[in-house]
Formats: C-alpha cells, structure tokens, sequence
C-alpha cells in the first residue's frame, strides 16, 4: 500500500504540473492575442463626408492665396530699395506729381461741367406746376385779404 500511496502522489503532483502548464500556455496565448483598449491611429475621413469638398475648396483657396504671397514677397525682393533712387528719378517724379495735380484739376472741371449740363437739361425739361392764371388769382386773393386786414387797423 505504501508503493501504491507514493505512485498515487507523483501521478497527482505530475497531473498538477500539467493542468498548471496548459494554464499557463492558455494565459499566454490570451496575453499575446488580447489588444489594447486605446486605439492611437488617427480617424479616417469617410469619403462620403459632406464636409470634404468644403475641406477640398478650403484648401484649394489657400494654396492660391500662399502662391500670390510667395509671388508678392519674390516681387519686393527682386525690386530696388524705394530709398536709393537717383537725383533724376526724384525730379522726375516731383514733374509727374505737378502733371497729376492739372490732370485732376481738368478731371474736377469736367465733372462739374457734366453735372451743370444735366441740372440745365432738368430746368429745361420740367414745366411748371403752377399756371400763370393761378398765380394771378391767389396774387389777387391775397390782396384782397391784405385790405381786409388793414381796413380793420
């Protein structure tokens, strides 16, 4: 009975050893085929999203608008400085302003001469609203009122 008892124990312990094995194989496969609760990846556009062609245009608008800054500030730096300008490049200039100021006086001249001609053709154009023979009634009516009055003084 005793060798039955020892065998009986070693069979046990090595059916221990196994079952706590093939647990721990279990635990391991569950270890390596678990996936993490956080999802790190960015979030995709659908295509089918109403916003994308607003996003598209949005773009599109801006690209335009860096292609005409990149082209300004290329212009301004291919330019000469304002501030290095010649002796004769300045006169010329003090002349061109002189010519600007006759031509804006001859521009002003002629826009009043325009609004005078419109006004005229207005004046022409209407006809008066009181007839002559009103007039000369109500002239009438008022200077009889005017004896009235000072008949009474």
């Amino acid at each position: 009975m005793h060798a039955n008892a020892w065998n009986l124990r070693s069979s046990k312990e090595r059916l221990q050893i196994m079952e706590r094995t093939e647990a721990q194989k279990k635990h391991l496969l569950n270890i390596l085929a678990a996936k993490s609760h956080l999802d790190n990846r960015n979030p995709t556009n659908p295509k089918h999203s109403p916003s994308a062609p607003l996003a598209l245009l949005q773009r599109k608008i801006l690209q335009q608008d860096n292609r005409g800054m990149v082209s300004r500030i290329m212009r301004i730096a291919q330019d000469k400085p304002a501030l290095s300008r010649t002796h004769t490049e300045l006169t010329s200039l003090v002349r061109n302003l002189k010519a600007y100021s006759s031509l804006n006086r001859s521009m002003r001249l002629r826009a009043i001469e325009e609004e005078n001609c419109r006004i005229f053709s207005r004046l022409v154009s209407t006809s008066p609203t009181i007839r002559r023979e009103q007039w000369r009634k109500s002239n009438l009516q008022t200077s009889k009122y005017k004896e009235n009055l000072h008949r009474g003084k």
